[in-house]
């Protein structure tokens, strides 16, 4: 089963068999690709979903080998990108070791320098969903206890996403949280059929009125 990856630019890309394509175009069911290395190679190929994947058959021939080790890159590349949204305050060089304990090497041997990944963290993170996350509610005067919530985080865009999913999901951890904080409080909510975290609290204790103050305030947000 082919693999989708995203890139650089966000756009869509497919590995499979070895081979990195990029989306050409779409007609209906059928979305048609072109091999990343289109400098060098006319490698096309066709694909159709399938039981919740996707099958790609290959239309044109390449005219290089396969390189598994681009394949890890680029898969790398978009755990990376996945993972800076959903552990916002974990620094990027622990993303980036945890990343490379996974690959070959010949995949580390094929990747950017790390200065590069790194850059690619801090863009997803300034860029998440539709741009800059802001404080959308600065709890700092009004928490409810004085252990409670100091900070609440979102982007407008993530705020319109999350109102307009039937049914968030929220999460809490322990281990990523800056230092003066207990724990980071995520909201999820539904993107095209995939949950990503929208709202971030960060917290100084767990009771449920914490939580609700948190809640509360989302819903006076989407009024």
């Amino acid at each position: 089963m082919a693999e989708l990856l995203a890139s650089t630019r966000n756009r869509v890309k497919v590995a499979d068999n070895g081979y990195v394509y990029t989306l050409a175009k779409s007609k209906g069911d059928k979305k048609y690709w072109g091999c990343e290395n289109r400098k060098i190679c006319n490698g096309r190929a066709m694909s159709y979903a399938c039981d919740g994947g996707m099958e790609v058959f290959l239309t044109k021939e390449h005219t290089h080998e396969p390189r598994l080790e681009d394949v890890s890159v680029q898969r790398l590349r978009s755990t990376l990108k996945r993972k800076a949204i959903e552990q916002l305050t974990a620094h990027p060089v622990a993303l980036i070791r945890e990343g490379l304990s996974d690959l070959n090497d010949f995949a580390v041997a094929a990747l950017p320098e790390h200065q590069s990944l790194r850059r690619m963290i801090n863009r997803t993170r300034e860029n998440t969903i539709s741009g800059r996350l802001f404080l959308l509610h600065d709890i700092e005067e009004s928490a409810t206890t004085e252990e409670g919530p100091k900070g609440i985080f979102a982007s407008e865009e993530n705020l319109r996403y999350l109102f307009s999913s039937t049914t968030w999901y929220a999460d809490g951890t322990f281990q990523v949280v800056p230092i003066l904080f207990y724990q980071l409080f995520t909201v999820h909510g539904s993107v095209a059929g995939t949950v990503l975290p929208m709202v971030y609290a960060l917290m100084q204790s767990k009771t449920e009125e914490d939580y609700r103050y948190v809640l509360h305030n989302l819903k006076d947000k989407a009024r």
